[in-house]
């Protein structure tokens, strides 16, 4: 299967929450599988197979987590930004689409907190790619961050958010991507993560691998949620893996 273009830029942001981006790493690569591995299906918008479309997984993560609906679009959102902050968003949504993500009819603007986020899907009508952009607390006047998850990513946010159990730590303080911590590199159902994603949250921070397998059309997905108790040892908040199929079958 021919790899589908994908976005090209890097987003490099500050973080140190995690020393090493390589320790997170292999903590996902030995995240344990379970005697019976959850299968998940995602379906494209072209099929009515059993499962749900990425971008529906964008909304019950923000439904799991709490967040409400900033705007119905990001035009709408854009309004009511400064000129700076509509600048971000508008380059934001360019490289969104230089890179085949075009379908803007799911791409709802969600906010928890100061985080707003939405996704729009990908031309292949399968994956998407998810915007979260920040403000630094400390300096609200500084110029919007954007951190941006394709669509395994958003598979990994959402079942992360249903499958939440600590009792300590809300499942936004555990979830919601702030700052990234290692460099973005595109991502996809079928050509599975150059990269995982790790990026801080509020408490930690969350790393998410996916690795397919386009023979058979699934791929495995993992997620672990860290909180950083300043003591230098990252406790695990949440540590799951899961079976996707994103085939026709």
């Amino acid at each position: 299967m021919q790899r589908r273009k994908f976005l090209k830029s890097s987003f490099v942001l500050a973080g140190g929450l995690v020393s090493s981006h390589l320790i997170y790493q292999g903590a996902l690569a030995s995240v344990v599988t379970p005697n019976h591995t959850e299968l998940i299906h995602i379906v494209s918008a072209r099929t009515n197979g059993r499962g749900l479309q990425v971008l529906d997984h964008l909304g019950h993560f923000a439904g799991n987590i709490g967040a409400n609906v900033a705007a119905n679009s990001v035009s709408e959102w854009s309004e009511t930004l400064s000129d700076s902050d509509k600048e971000t968003v508008q380059n934001t949504v360019d490289q969104m689409k230089q890179g085949g993500f075009t379908d803007m009819s799911k791409g709802m603007v969600y906010v928890i907190d100061d985080v707003h986020f939405y996704g729009f899907g990908h031309e292949d009508q399968l994956n998407a790619c998810s915007a979260f952009h920040t403000r630094d607390k400390a300096d609200v006047s500084a110029q919007l961050k954007t951190l941006m998850i394709e669509g395994p990513g958003i598979l990994g946010l959402s079942l992360g958010a249903r499958d939440w159990r600590s009792t300590n730590v809300s499942t936004a303080n555990g979830l919601v991507p702030y700052n990234q911590l290692n460099t973005y590199a595109p991502s996809s159902f079928q050509g599975g993560m150059e990269n995982p994603t790790i990026a801080s949250t509020q408490v930690g921070s969350i790393g998410i691998s996916y690795t397919a397998d386009p023979q058979v059309e699934k791929g495995t997905l993992s997620v672990i949620s860290t909180e950083d108790g300043g003591t230098g040892r990252l406790e695990m908040l949440l540590t799951k893996k899961y079976e996707v199929s994103y085939g026709t079958t």
